[in-house]
């Protein structure tokens, strides 16, 4: 049990990372709204534009923050069970 808390504490980093660029994309769609008049169909497109990059960015980020961790934690699992073995 007590191998399974550094693995879930160490979720949490491309989990936030990617959380935290979901938040930016957010607050600059937010500004754009604000900053740039309403276009003929309601938003903006430069806003729109932001949106979805930001969004299929974030993530992006954290599909492949969530691959590289369980990869490596099953290279170390791997490497872990290797030197027991022996």
């Amino acid at each position: 049990m007590r191998r399974i808390w550094p693995i879930v504490f160490s979720l949490l980093i491309p989990v936030a990372f990617s959380g935290g660029y979901l938040l930016a994309t957010d607050s600059a769609w937010t500004a754009c709204v604000l900053q740039v008049p309403e276009g003929p169909h309601g938003v903006p497109s430069v806003c729109a534009d932001i949106s979805s990059t930001g969004v299929a960015t974030g993530l992006g980020f954290g599909i492949v923050g969530v691959v590289v961790w369980a990869v490596a934690w099953a290279v170390a699992s791997f490497m872990s069970s290797r030197r027991g073995a022996s």
